[in-house]
């Protein structure tokens, strides 16, 4: 965890909707701040302390309560780089599901159009001529 003194050291102005995370320790790399912030146990706790019934708030006190774990760096070299490689994954993904959306697409509408037209023998199938044999069952 942080210490507190080490957030009140600094003092810095944030709107309701913005919190500004400084980091003013050298053993602590933002990336992997970012990561133990961005967990799901964090978010639940964060979820747990949001106020407000129109536009939930995370209060800041409940942002810098937040349990921290201080890990070597070399630990959080691995969990930053961990972080990274899975943000660009999710990019990756993102482009290849909205790339085979378009194939996708691209498909149904050639399937829609319908194969090449055959002539029809006699015209078009509106237009066959009727023999008298035919009007002949037309009640």
């Amino acid at each position: 965890m942080i210490d507190d003194d080490v957030i009140a050291a600094r003092p810095c102005f944030a709107t309701l909707d913005v919190g500004i995370v400084r980091i003013e320790r050298s053993d602590l790399l933002p990336n992997y701040i970012a990561a133990v912030l961005n967990l799901r146990k964090t978010q639940a706790e964060f979820a747990r302390a949001r106020a407000g019934d129109v536009t939930p708030r995370l209060p800041l006190q409940a942002l810098a309560a937040a349990d921290i774990p201080i890990a070597p760096l070399d630990h959080q070299r691995a969990v930053a780089e961990l972080l990274d490689v899975a943000l660009h994954e999710r990019l990756l993904l993102s482009r290849l599901a909205a790339l085979r959306e378009t194939q996708i697409n691209a498909l149904l509408a050639d399937a829609l159009s319908g194969p090449a037209e055959e002539p029809v023998p006699g015209g078009h199938p509106a237009r066959v001529k009727s023999t008298p044999d035919d009007r002949a069952m037309v009640p």
